[in-house]
């Protein structure tokens, strides 16, 4: 359980907030963000709609139980359609938005063109990513430039960790004086450590008595997993403490994993889980967290696992160290370094009980001052509001609406 809402609105709605996200589902970490902030700003009042440019994925339960309407603007993946412009503005004719919130590259862009020609009042623009470089390796200096452009129809853009803000400043996306840092949440009331469910996961995957390693993510090029194969490798060799590394995930790159941990002959310390609906029981049931990736935002999973309490090793990359307190909470080692990875790994093995209990205390104590939802829900409520008044004087979503047919919103931008 994620959130809990109901299905009746509240007597006084706050104002009426349009999600665009360019996809929408379960499995990445900006889609889940955008579900969760739409779960807990419809919880507080705000009217919320989804529009996702692709065909959503299959949703979280906590959604599809949810009121929020949805809709596609049914665009397919790498084909420009012109036609979801007019989607769009149908869209919104229909549902009057405060704010138009933007997730990720291409549903920025689609919005900052509509607001050329229909009048929003507030469009937020939110990158993901560390960079606009996409997942299968392609360069991003194209959206980076259309940001660049196009930032004039935003009156704000929002990256997930702070080592994004000098990468879009320097590749040009947006100017230094118009971008923020809000950070990812995650839910730390559904990931937190539970001690049953830690003894009856660990008896479930058969690994009493091992020390358990586990990673959590897609196959693709960016997490590296090649790296963490081949660090766990000899982590195995050198350490004397028995040991397993889980993995749970799936992606186009498994079965090239697969051969890689049959090479290195680690096939009885490996395990792959697949894709899993129960992470937060099995984080319980794991001893570290580990990562590997080259290319990161402010991921998901390093937050889940921080907020169950796990001590954790994972490259500084992105806002990893933004997550990880290094030293105190876990140990951030360099990208592409194998060796640093595989030491790493098992220093944290050695540390007594003690030490990596106190790792565990302080990465949750971490995670809920920094990354708990109901502070993230906070900040964009700030954020929400102020732009909304900064455009109309109140942030009353009537009023708003009231004023569109007066209104010139390219003269206010």
């Amino acid at each position: 359980m994620i959130l809990s809402i109901t299905n009746e609105l509240p007597l006084a709605a706050k104002g009426r907030v349009l999600m665009l996200s360019t996809n929408l589902g379960k499995g990445g970490g900006a889609e889940e963000q955008v579900m969760l902030l739409s779960l807990g700003l419809r919880a507080r009042g705000w009217r919320m709609k989804i529009v996702s440019l692709l065909p959503p994925s299959p949703l979280g339960s906590e959604l599809e139980k949810s009121d929020i309407p949805i809709a596609t603007l049914g665009m397919r993946r790498g084909v420009p359609d012109p036609r979801a412009i007019f989607r769009l503005i149908r869209e919104l004719r229909a549902f009057h938005p405060d704010v138009v919130h933007c997730h990720m590259p291409q549903a920025n862009l689609l919005a900052r063109a509509v607001r050329a020609l229909y009048c929003i009042p507030v469009v937020i623009s939110t990158l993901h990513s560390l960079t606009m470089e996409r997942v299968n390796g392609r360069s991003g200096r194209f959206l980076e430039i259309a940001h660049g452009l196009t930032e004039r129809f935003s009156d704000l853009t929002t990256v997930i960790c702070s080592a994004a803000v000098q990468s879009c400043v320097e590749g040009g996306s947006v100017r230094s004086g118009r971008i923020t840092v809000v950070h990812n949440g995650v839910n730390t009331a559904d990931y937190q450590p539970n001690p049953d469910t830690r003894r009856r996961m660990r008896q479930e995957l058969d690994v009493d008595g091992l020390f358990v390693w586990l990673a959590v993510g897609r196959f693709t090029t960016a997490k590296a997993y090649p790296d963490m194969i081949r660090a766990s490798s000899k982590m195995f060799e050198r350490s004397s403490k028995p040991a397993v590394l889980l993995i749970c995930g799936q992606g186009p790159l498994e079965a090239e994993i697969r051969s890689l941990v049959r090479e290195c002959g680690v096939e009885q310390q490996v395990r792959f889980l697949g894709l899993r609906r129960d992470v937060p029981q099995i984080m319980n049931a794991a001893d570290g967290f580990v990562m590997s990736s080259h290319l990161e935002g402010l991921p998901m999973t390093l937050l889940e696992a921080s907020a169950t309490g796990l001590p954790m090793v994972a490259t500084a990359v992105g806002g990893n160290a933004e997550i990880i307190v290094h030293g105190k909470s876990g140990f951030i080692v360099q990208p592409r370094n194998v060796e640093s990875l595989a030491a790493a790994m098992e220093r944290m093995m050695n540390l007594s009980d003690a030490e990596r209990k106190a790792m565990s205390d302080a990465g949750r104590a971490h995670a809920l001052k920094q990354f708990d939802m109901e502070s993230i829900l906070d900040e964009w409520e700030k954020l929400y509001s102020e732009l909304i008044g900064r455009t109309v004087g109140k942030p009353s979503g009537k009023t708003v609406r009231l004023a569109k047919a007066a209104a010139n919103c390219p003269a206010r931008l």
